[in-house]
């Protein structure tokens, strides 16, 4: 004979009911329209440090090509002037000779043979 069959094990003890919370959630009038507006203010927000990040390159790049190009015409300007100084310093010395060799030739103007 088969042996009898355990006894029936215990029902768990139910566990009392919490009592039922309301649980009041903020209702966010147009919350896709709200959050499509934040994520566009941060991407005109990123693009504008980018452009401006850009703009500064671009005007220091600028602002080199423009100081060794007057730099460049400086030392043009500095080679010419000596050049043209030199030859006027030519010419007036060789018209101060030659106003001197008039001079010494002209008894009129006190030069020429002294008594």
């Amino acid at each position: 004979a088969p042996p009898p069959a355990p006894p029936p094990a215990p029902a768990p003890e139910r566990r009392a009911r919490r009592p039922i919370q309301v649980r009041i959630r903020p209702r966010i009038p147009f919350k896709r329209t709200l959050l499509f507006l934040l994520i566009l203010f941060l991407l005109f927000a990123a693009a504008d440090r980018i452009v401006n990040a850009v703009d500064q390159k671009s005007r220091g790049l600028w602002d080199r090509v423009v100081t060794r190009i007057d730099r460049q015409i400086d030392e043009w300007r500095g080679k010419a002037e000596d050049q043209v100084g030199d030859q006027i310093g030519d010419q007036l010395d060789q018209v101060t000779d030659q106003i001197g060799q008039r001079l010494e030739d002209n008894p009129a103007a006190g030069g020429g043979q002294t008594p």
